[in-house]
């Protein structure tokens, strides 16, 4: 008899651990699903501006080829004067030294 009585125990407690696990699986499905509710327009927030980011190190890409570019024709033009001007300074030690002899050269 009491061995009867201990195995309809066990069953009976048997049965409630598996329908308290049931229940917390439910309750834990629904707080996930909630959590999942909250966070999708942060999420989709965050992704908005992930692709906003995006397009922006696109254009910067773009900008730093044209100012690589501009650099090096501003290096050129640099160079160029540079020559210019000391062909100018040149011509004028050249005219100096020819009319040494009027004031103000």
């Amino acid at each position: 008899m009491w061995l009867l009585a201990a195995g309809i125990l066990a069953l009976v407690l048997a049965g409630a651990g598996v329908a308290l696990a049931a229940l917390r699986g439910w309750r834990l499905k629904r707080a996930v699903g909630r959590l999942n509710g909250e966070l999708a327009p942060t999420l989709d927030r965050i992704s908005a501006a992930n692709a906003q980011i995006q397009v922006q190190l696109e254009r910067a890409e773009g900008a730093r080829g044209r100012l690589e570019g501009r650099a090096a024709q501003l290096q050129r033009s640099r160079a160029v004067l540079d020559l210019q001007l000391d062909a100018i300074h040149g011509a004028v030690a050249s005219v100096r030294r020819v009319l040494w002899f009027v004031p103000g050269m």
